[in-house]
């Protein structure tokens, strides 16, 4: 296989190809749109092969070669990412864990939208940085893993796999995890044996390849049996492969992943680890050698009846691509409806034949995607654009949705509607008449609407997955038919059946709204279908220091979605021994939006003992209990999802010592919620801006804390570094906490009072020993006597990104080392600096307070205590 230019007369762009509305306010730079989109569509037409690359994380994928082999070899192009990246930081917002998930969840389909490649998931979650195989296996339940694996394989069909070494060479778990279950993967989904209660096919790719890096001889380029160089110029993209994969890769935003897109050679290398073709060889120029990737080829000998048939599928698909015009894209239809008919043809004289019942469903299933393919060219040269957009974006269950759809013939092909209609669950009801059908003449559009009403117990729009626990490494499916997708598919889509050139086409288009943004200009988000009322309480993490007030205020929000007025009953569901006087109270909404801010107080029981204890909020309207809220996740990049949490509130009670004089000043992180978790342990934390760090009083913060990166987004704290260490100098408490690579660019030895060196070093086992090298020290002292036992019930990890050298002027408090692995004392350090105190916090304090750790909270505490 090799990329041809297939434009006769490409002088402009032609804006009369289908261009689909936006799903995203900040797109990239599609090659799915005008004459671009048209001969990428035309390309895909006489190839019939797959290609799979298994992965553990979002970014993981070589991004070059996704597009490589998508926009450059037409071939169909997956990525599976074993998880969704929900363990990592976010830095671009507050969201983590599972919203965390869903943002990089889109914004891998931001990236898939560049290189053309599908994107597949497992239901194992990211339970953060793992050093071994054994510990990522043992989280993820190996057997469930590789279950969701051989799914992907059976369901995509790959010719060609691509994955990393199954050992240290990769270094993270979660990529040695990869490796080895997409090795035995390759081998179990052919086999009809294995897994038969994922009622599928069996499928057996022919090659499975290992990355060997990047580069004129990085990684084991020696050792490699192919080498790409996907810095290839396409001059119909404009741009090379690997420039295309770039941007693709700086969609994964909340990873800081912004790439610059360099022109020129970029080689990657891969090492040919099985092949069922005989003997492997010991070069190769493309992952397809010896791969049939034409339909004729790849199915000869199946049926004679038939082979004439796959022949002129294979003769309309190269026709059309070598014809497209760009002045006039309409050339290529006729081959193009040519193709589809002869395709129709096989397809149905498939149903009839005596095949084995694998090899028949995969014939089946190619001749279906290339059906597929030929719909998709034949709208795209015609210039078909069909949308249906409801009256508003959000409908909630057992409600009414008004749909405007049309279809507008922008290419001047004759075209005639036969139908519209929308296609949704039996249980919904859809009325109205559609448009007129007949000829749609050039310029001119068929519309209508209908009416759609859902029943009260429609799936509502949400992640089909959920971590049940701070400690799973499984997610919950809600919804098991979705698994190995994004997200599950919308259950209404509008269609259309047309007819051009005498072949019929069946059309299919997202229910979408769109709406003018004065920034972005169009926008569109999908139809989001919603509860009637959705529950939120606060706050979620209540600390309840023993022997304190035994009283906890609960603010709970009814929030309506309904179009109609909500009148219900709202009441707490409380623990055991506890109390509250407001028992039920009554609400009342009027319209879609209203909501409603109502407070109880529930009082604990004396001789409170030292737990977690759960303050659930119900709503009861029409019979019905509502007891989640529904919280909106979007970024300009990415689409609007619905994430929901339940009403409820944690309360964690322990021995909390926290001096209620004790003033903080803290500078915001990225995505931090640890000044939210420290006011609820009782603490005054003020947020400092950028002006208040340059000109205002520091004195009058008894310590100030940084957040986790923020001198990566806030330069105000390099350039006025001389004021904050004089705050130091002059009696002040500075707490740092963790911060990775821009530690030491910042400024020359760190931002630090004395010279540091950052590293990768890390302690990931959230249960691995912790030694107190200091007892004496105030830290572990004052206000509150740290134990062993303050390091029990830690969540995800110890620590991340310690230090690995510093000045003598510093001492480090504590130590703590992974199984195996020699001890590390980098992870908290302080300096006495003049009258100060200046202190590294490198333990993952930002994920235990808002988890509620106990030991974390007195801790943490003692280090904003100052010493003197």
């Amino acid at each position: 296989m090799s990329r041809t230019v297939r434009l006769a007369h490409l002088t402009t762009l032609s804006a009369a190809l289908l261009l689909a509305p936006a799903a995203l306010a900040d797109l990239p730079r599609s090659p799915e749109i005008g004459t671009v989109g048209a001969d990428q569509a035309l390309g895909r037409l006489p190839v019939t092969a797959r290609f799979l690359l298994v992965g553990a994380h979002p970014d993981d994928e070589p991004s070059g070669v996704m597009a490589y082999v998508g926009r450059g070899l037409h071939a169909e192009t997956a990525y599976l990412s074993l998880n969704r990246g929900e363990g990592g930081q976010n830095e671009i917002g507050p969201e983590l864990f599972d919203g965390l998930g869903v943002i990089r969840t889109d914004e891998l389909l931001g990236a898939r939208a560049l290189d053309g490649a599908k994107q597949y998931f497992t239901t194992v979650y990211d339970f953060g940085y793992s050093r071994t195989l054994e510990e990522t296996l043992s989280k993820w339940d190996e057997q469930k893993a590789l279950e969701d694996v051989v799914k992907v394989i059976r369901t995509f069909r790959p010719d060609v796999m691509v994955t990393f070494h199954a050992d240290e060479r990769v270094g993270h778990g979660h990529h040695q995890a990869a490796g080895y279950l997409a090795v035995k993967a390759f081998e179990l989904a052919g086999d009809p044996k294995a897994f038969p209660e994922l009622g599928l096919p069996a499928w057996q790719p022919s090659k499975l390849y290992l990355s060997a890096g990047v580069g004129g001889g990085a990684g084991e380029a020696d050792k490699a049996t192919l080498t790409i160089d996907v810095g290839q110029y396409d001059p119909v993209i404009g741009r090379s492969y690997q420039q295309v994969g770039l941007e693709g890769r700086s969609f994964h935003r909340s990873q800081g992943m912004g790439q610059v897109q360099p022109p020129g050679s970029y080689l990657n290398h891969f090492v040919l680890l099985e092949s069922k073709l005989g003997a492997k060889p010991a070069r190769e120029t493309s992952f397809f050698d010896g791969i049939a990737t034409a339909l004729p080829e790849r199915w000869k000998g199946v049926n004679a009846a038939l082979e004439a048939d796959l022949a002129a599928v294979q003769k309309a698909a190269d026709t059309a691509a070598a014809k497209l015009d760009a002045r006039q894209p309409q050339t290529a239809l006729p081959d193009v409806l040519a193709g589809l008919t002869a395709t129709r043809a096989a397809l149905s004289k498939v149903q009839a034949l005596d095949l084995e019942a694998a090899r028949k469903a995969a014939l089946i299933d190619d001749l279906n995607r290339k059906a597929a393919q030929f719909t998709d060219a034949a709208q795209r040269l015609a210039g078909i654009d069909f949308r249906a957009v409801p009256t508003k974006a959000t409908v909630a269950q057992g409600e009414t949705a008004t749909v405007r759809w049309s279809l507008t013939n922008q290419g001047g092909v004759p075209l005639e509607l036969l139908e519209a209609r929308i296609a949704a669950p039996s249980s919904w009801k859809v009325e109205g008449a559609a448009a007129k059908t007949g000829p749609v003449e050039q310029g001119k559009a068929a519309s209508g609407e209908l009416k759609v009403t859902l029943p009260a117990d429609a799936n509502l729009t949400r992640p089909y997955w959920r971590r049940p626990d701070a400690f799973s490494g499984r997610v919950q499916v809600e919804r098991p038919e979705c698994v190995t997708l994004p997200h599950c598919p919308p259950d209404a889509t509008a269609h259309a059946r047309v007819r051009i050139g005498g072949v019929e086409l069946d059309l299919e288009a997202p229910l979408a709204f769109v709406w003018s943004d004065a920034k972005f200009g169009e926008r569109s988000r999908l139809l989001t279908v919603t509860p009637k009322l959705s529950v939120s309480a606060a706050p979620e993490l209540k600390i309840l220091p023993l022997g304190s007030e035994r009283n906890v205020a609960v603010q709970v929000r009814v929030s309506s979605h309904s179009a109609s007025p909500v009148a219900g009953k709202l009441s707490l569901q409380l623990p055991q021994g506890w109390t509250s006087a407001q028992g039920t109270q009554d609400f009342r909404l009027e319209r879609e939006n209203d909501s409603r801010l109502i407070t109880f107080t529930a009082v604990a029981p004396e001789g409170l003992q030292a737990g977690r204890y759960a303050i659930s909020a119900v709503a009861e309207v029409d019979g019905r209990r509502y007891t989640e809220g529904m919280q909106l996740v979007s970024y300009p990049h990415t689409e609007y999802r619905a994430l929901y949490n339940p009403a409820r509130v944690e309360v964690q009670a322990f021995d909390l010592a926290a001096p209620k004089d004790l003033k903080v000043g803290y500078v915001p992180g990225v995505g931090d919620q640890v000044p939210a978790a420290l006011e609820q342990a009782g603490l005054q934390v003020t947020l400092l801006t950028p002006e208040f760090i340059a000109s205002g009083d520091l004195s009058q913060y008894d310590t100030i804390v940084v957040g986790v990166r923020a001198y990566n987004d806030r330069p105000d704290l390099v350039a006025h570094h001389a004021r904050l260490m004089k705050y130091v100098e002059d009696g002040g408490n500075m707490v740092v906490q963790y911060h990775k690579f821009e530690w030491d660019k910042v400024l020359p030895g760190g931002p630090g009072p004395f010279p540091t060196t950052m590293s990768t070093d890390r302690v990931t086992e959230e249960d691995a020993p912790v030694k107190i090298l200091v007892p004496e020290d105030p830290d572990f002292n004052t206000p509150n006597r740290i134990t062993a036992a303050d390091f029990d019930g830690w969540v995800q990890e110890r620590g991340l990104y310690w230090l690995s050298k510093w000045d003598d002027r510093y001492v480090p408090l504590l130590a703590s080392n992974d199984k195996g692995l020699p001890e590390l004392k980098g992870g908290l350090l302080k300096a006495k600096v003049g009258k100060g105190t200046w202190t590294y916090a490198g333990y993952a304090f930002f994920r235990e307070l808002p988890a509620g750790v106990p030991g974390a909270y007195r801790l943490f505490v003692n280090l904003l205590t100052p010493d003197n």
